[in-house]
């Protein structure tokens, strides 16, 4: 799993949300992986982001998004290769800011619209009005940049790489601090909670997981790709059991994704899944949440920590690492501190010794326990 959690004063949610229209594979590589094991602090403007990951496949899917510079914070978790996550770490950032600027104040697009705009409600919008519509419409950039940066990775993936890695994919979540406010875009389950402090430790979510565990995502699948059977279990699990797991098309679990070509295009698909297309889509869920005081830390971590801690367990780690000293062996760095309970949780599901589960190496065995 990979995680970053950033020690900004960060904010509670207005549950502001976008309107919704809507097997693994071990990768051989033999070239050198140096995102095994990441662990490190970097210095932003107005925070501090510590990050790390540990790699449960061989190489790392994984790939973290830090660039305090421009407000981004985030993670992308891949699939079927690391091919999809690393083109998304390198092209979100620079996608965003560019994109952020054209929407914004005093681009030349945006004067131009402003000019029409005020061209043609200059008879119903004055004063007052008119100040506070232009303020509301500035507030709105960041969810429209966000959600036009996703939409642009992952088409211009599909485009240049997809046909060669058309089952490469990833979930992606990227947090935007902007003035006064948190942003949040995801698509997939990885997670992002604000912990708060405030008559007792609380954790705040600013994103929703997209699998096949939520309802309301299942029947968007369905729905998108008019398959009534879009959500099933994958034929070798056999007819419907308490142990099959649900999955988009029989094949992936999350209801929403970069990448992976073959669920959302006829050129880059093969039967059967070329049948109800598209089953998935690259478009995030957007949310907005107000900065206050009582919030302390932003965590943002793929689903290989919150399979085995909840939001909640988490949060009431995270503020233990900040507020107590590490005892006996425990790791000085604070995100591989909340990593290592991460790893006690899984080992102690399946009745064995963190340590031993730490000498696994990364591959298909050590994902059985720890993904």
């Amino acid at each position: 799993g990979s995680g970053s959690s950033s020690s900004e004063e960060s904010g509670s949610s207005d549950d502001e949300e976008e309107d919704d229209d809507e097997e693994e594979s071990e990768e051989e590589d033999d070239q050198p992986d140096p995102l095994a094991s990441v662990c490190k602090t970097i210095e932003g403007p107005n925070c501090t982001v510590h990050c790390c990951t540990v790699a449960s496949n061989a190489p790392n899917e994984d790939r973290l998004l830090v660039e305090p510079e421009r407000g981004l914070y985030g993670v992308f978790d891949g699939h079927g290769g690391r091919v999809c996550s690393q083109y998304a770490m390198e092209k979100f950032g620079g996608v965003f800011e560019e994109l952020l600027e054209v929407e914004g104040p005093g681009s030349g697009k945006a004067k131009e619209m402003e000019g029409l705009e005020a061209a043609f409600f200059s008879g119903a919008s004055k004063g007052k009005d008119a100040e506070e519509d232009k303020k509301q419409k500035k507030a709105e950039k960041p969810r429209i940049a966000l959600k036009k940066a996703f939409q642009q990775v992952d088409e211009s993936f599909l485009d240049t790489l997809g046909p060669e890695n058309n089952t490469s994919g990833a979930c992606a979540l990227v947090c935007y601090m902007a003035p006064g406010a948190l942003w949040a875009a995801n698509v997939g389950d990885s997670r992002a909670l604000l912990v708060r402090k405030k008559r007792g430790v609380t954790s705040v979510p600013v994103s929703e997981d997209q699998n096949t565990s939520n309802k309301s995502e299942c029947a968007k699948v369905v729905a998108r790709s008019s398959d009534e059977r879009a959500v099933r279990s994958h034929e070798s699990e056999g007819k419907r059991s308490e142990q099959s797991v649900r999955r988009v098309a029989g094949t992936l679990m999350v209801t929403r994704a970069l990448g992976d070509g073959y669920l959302k295009k006829a050129e880059l698909s093969l039967p059967p899944y070329n049948a109800h297309l598209p089953y998935i889509t690259g478009k995030p869920k957007v949310q907005r949440h107000a900065v206050t005081k009582a919030d302390g830390y932003l965590v943002v971590a793929t689903d290989g920590v919150w399979e085995h801690m909840s939001s909640e367990e988490v949060a009431a780690e995270v503020d233990r690492i900040f507020t107590e000293e590490p005892k006996g062996k425990e790791h000085k760095h604070p995100a591989m501190r909340l990593v290592d309970a991460v790893i006690k949780a899984a080992a102690d599901k399946v009745g064995i010794q963190a340590d031993q589960l730490k000498l696994l190496p990364p591959g298909k065995h050590r994902r059985t326990y720890l993904d």
